[in-house]
C-alpha cells in the first residue's frame, strides 16, 4: 500500500527470510566493511549495475562500497533493468535456485531471454 500511494507502478511481494536492503540491516554494516577490507578485488573488466544506485560502478573502490551501501539501501530493481535493456543486454542468467528473477525481468521486458541455472558450479 505504501508503494502504491508513493507512485509505484507495480508491487510484487518477494518472500525473504531476513530484511536485507533495509535500515534493519544497519548492524551488518561494520562487519561487511571489515570483511571487505581483508579481501583484494580487482576493477571490474564489465560494468557491475549497483543495486543502490541502478548505475554502473567498475573500480574495485567502488564496488565495496557498494556491497556495504546495499545491505541498507533499496534495490531499485526496475532501474537496474532497464539500464541494462537500454545498454544492450538481451539475455539475463540468474544463478543459484528459485527463478524470480527470471520472472521479474520478463514482466519488464517480455522481449528479453531470462535464463535460470539453478546448480551452477565451475568444475
Amino acid at each position: 500500500d505504501m508503494a502504491r500511494a508513493r507512485g509505484a507502478r507495480k508491487v510484487v511481494p518477494l518472500p525473504v527470510g531476513s530484511a536485507f536492503h533495509s535500515s534493519l540491516m544497519e548492524p551488518t554494516v561494520e562487519g561487511m566493511t571489515r570483511a571487505l577490507e581483508a579481501v583484494s578485488l580487482a576493477d571490474a573488466a564489465v560494468p557491475i549495475i549497483a543495486n543502490s544506485s541502478a548505475m554502473p560502478v567498475v573500480s574495485a573502490g567502488e564496488v565495496k562500497e557498494e556491497l556495504v551501501r546495499q545491505l541498507c539501501h533499496c534495490v531499485h530493481w526496475l532501474g537496474s533493468v532497464e539500464y541494462m535493456i537500454e545498454a544492450g543486454v538481451s539475455t539475463f542468467i540468474e544463478i543459484g535456485p528459485g527463478r524470480i528473477l527470471c520472472s521479474l525481468i520478463r514482466r519488464i521486458d517480455p522481449s528479453v531471454k531470462a535464463i535460470n541455472l539453478p546448480d551452477f558450479r565451475k568444475d
